[in-house]
């Protein structure tokens, strides 16, 4: 067992406060529980059996004169050890008496009084037969949830090397690619997709402007269950850029402090709000056999080239916003916070009043980087965050769509 999880008990809230009921054992301790529970059911059917023919014998016991079938019934449940025994005494105490019936009525008579009380005696046997071998599903786990021992679960800090988060940040990247691509894009039910409580996070398809405006906007959102019902909710807007240049026949530059800046996104792409990621693609001598009509990853023949079709651009920059809010769904009339920045987001928490639960929750999200957004998605992995790239063999690009940069952007909106 991993050395993180709590042993012992605690309530698996996603299964209810009562089907959710769990302990948690080492493999070593469930073993000794397993063994300890069937000699309990062991026990216990047994002294059922014995509880139950005395009740039987006080109950049929009388003053009345009465056959001697009846005597032999209440010696048998006297003295019966086992349900099956006395289901064999019961079976054939009937038998012995055949003779000495006046006619058949009598005889089918005496033997279903016997077969009355056999089918009371197999069906208790049945029941505990079965429940025994039965008793290891109590063990089961109702669920691939466990939880992680007080004091070893956090916000993750290393300081011995420069690139472990990195390297963790990347990795998760990469994991979360390949859940995106196998279980959002398909209907796939292999165990990939039932890594998380829920498949896939719905929210409406990603909507694409006309193509004179090159904008997309989606919306996702993070339903949390139990009364944690937190609700998180972001979207991204994107446009390709065109950029244009210059040549100039010098340039000097005099930097100034560390304060001043002379740059700001344009008018169109900026608000305080907002969280602006500039995404730069450079296609670094790659060359197309027909012409890409796409605004992001243009191809056209120009002079230079008849049978090659050279990118549109040396550069190509597209912009993408993200913003973020938090609801609260849980009052009669649902609250949300103002939809702002990741940085902004957590001062905006207290205004929506949350309950201590939903608090902790949120705040936890927040610090584990919940609001991630188109940045997480393509840091440190390069031309591999694109899907163009897999259609370029050779520094040859294939066909793509006049769509293609929306793609791209439904892929990173997917991974975040």
């Amino acid at each position: 067992m991993y050395v993180n999880v709590y042993t012992g008990m605690w309530v698996d809230y996603s299964n209810g406060r009562i089907t959710g009921a769990t302990i948690t054992l080492t493999a070593r301790n469930g073993s000794i529980l397993v063994a300890a529970l069937s000699i309990f059911l062991v026990l216990v059917g047994s002294q059922f059996w014995s509880i139950l023919t005395f009740d039987i014998h006080w109950m049929n016991t009388t003053d009345k004169i009465t056959d001697i079938l009846h005597f032999q019934h209440q010696a048998t449940f006297r003295n019966a050890g086992t349900s099956i025994g006395a289901t064999r005494e019961l079976l054939a105490l009937p038998f012995p008496w055949r003779r000495r019936q006046t006619g058949p009525r009598d005889f089918s008579v005496t033997i279903l009084r016997s077969r009355a009380w056999a089918l009371l005696a197999l069906t208790n046997f049945c029941v505990w037969s079965t429940v025994g071998p039965f008793s290891c599903a109590i063990t089961r786990s109702a669920g691939s949830h466990f939880l992680i021992a007080p004091g070893t679960c956090g916000i993750v800090f290393d300081n011995t090397s420069e690139t472990g988060l990195s390297s963790k940040s990347l990795s998760k990247t990469i994991i979360a690619d390949t859940h995106a691509r196998g279980c959002y894009e398909s209907n796939d039910s292999s165990a990939q997709c039932n890594s998380f409580v829920q498949k896939q996070l719905h929210g409406p398809k990603m909507q694409t402007r006309t193509a004179l405006s090159g904008m997309a906007s989606a919306r996702l959102r993070l339903n949390l269950t139990a009364d944690a019902s937190t609700l998180t909710t972001s979207w991204v807007l994107t446009r390709p850029w065109k950029t244009e240049f210059i040549t100039a026949g010098s340039m000097s530059h005099y930097g100034g402090d560390i304060k001043a800046s002379s740059w700001f996104p344009s008018q169109e792409s900026y608000l305080p709000d907002e969280d602006l990621t500039l995404v730069w693609l450079l296609p670094n001598f790659v060359f197309s056999m027909t012409p890409i009509d796409d605004p992001f990853f243009g191809f056209h023949a120009n002079h230079i080239s008849k049978r090659l079709c050279q990118p549109d651009n040396l550069v190509n920059i597209m912009a993408c916003t993200d913003q973020y809010q938090v609801c609260n769904p849980k009052r009669q009339t649902p609250i949300c916070s103002p939809v702002t920045a990741a940085v902004l987001l957590r001062d905006n928490i207290s205004t929506i009043e949350l309950n201590p639960t939903q608090n902790a929750t949120a705040r936890l999200i927040l610090a584990l980087n919940g609001a991630e957004g188109i940045s997480s998605s393509l840091g440190g992995r390069g031309a591999g965050a694109l899907r163009a790239g897999e259609k370029v063999a050779q520094s040859i690009q294939s066909f793509l769509p006049n769509n293609q940069w929306a793609t791209e952007v439904k892929n990173w909106f997917a991974i975040s």
